[in-house]
């Protein structure tokens, strides 16, 4: 599993040039007000130049204190949760490991058994569903311009507007159910689907949930306990 890199220091960088930026154009503006107010002389651009550069290089180590100290809190917030998420799916994986036959759950919640059926799991899932569709429009415009009399063009053309796709993630949060003989998901989107129909099963990019294959339709689970749900499917099927 590989971890994302996170590009909120590159934002906060960035961020911080333009604050530079702007704060250089505000001590521009600020001190030649005051100059030109308290002094009641004519403007000397050479001493407000020195005013911004003597600033300038005041306020320049405390920028660069600001990332680096928000560049080490992003690192050792992003080294607790990697911290906290490898020793989560280790104990996934241990408490997986552990279970010899499924558990039973007498008393399922929103699903009706079948005779003879048992309820092996039920727990929090979000349905994740990535869509191809329309994300914006790029404009493009072709055409000429004829010079008709001094300062004054003619010009003709056409221009078009081309969709731009892309792959836009939608999410479905509900209650994933595995019994003796069936798959089923309840909630804002749902399915339904026999054990025995299962194909085969892989854990997301992240190990934050399973791809489930039955037959040619693909379910992508976001779940809270992966692990345990993959240990269960393989125990039942």
């Amino acid at each position: 599993m590989k971890d994302k890199k996170d590009p909120g220091l590159l934002s906060i960088v960035g961020g911080l040039i333009v604050l530079f930026a702007f704060v250089n154009i505000a001590l521009a503006v600020i001190v030649s007000i005051l100059y030109a107010l308290g002094g009641g002389g004519e403007f000397d651009a050479g001493k407000v130049a020195t005013v911004i550069f003597i600033l300038s290089l005041i306020l320049t180590p405390l920028l660069l204190l600001l990332v680096g100290i928000s560049g080490v809190e992003m690192n050792k917030r992003d080294e607790q949760e990697a911290r906290k998420r490898r020793l989560r799916q280790l104990q996934q994986k241990t408490a997986a490991a552990q279970l010899r036959f499924p558990p039973v759950i007498s008393l399922p919640q929103h699903v009706l058994l079948r005779r003879g059926e048992r309820c092996h799991y039920q727990g929090k899932a979000t349905l994740l569903v990535i869509k191809h569709e329309v994300v914006g429009h790029r404009t493009s415009y072709s055409g000429s311009s004829v010079e008709i009399l001094d300062g004054f063009s003619l010009d003709s053309g056409s221009g078009y507007s081309q969709a731009v796709r892309g792959l836009v993630p939608y999410t479905y949060p509900g209650l994933l159910t595995i019994t003796s003989q069936r798959v089923i998901m309840t909630g804002e989107s749902s399915f339904e689907h026999s054990v025995s129909s299962l194909t085969s099963m892989q854990f997301l990019e992240n190990y934050d949930g399973l791809e489930l294959q039955f037959g040619g339709t693909t379910c992508k689970l976001l779940l809270d306990d992966p692990f345990i749900v993959d240990r269960i499917l393989n125990l039942v099927r």
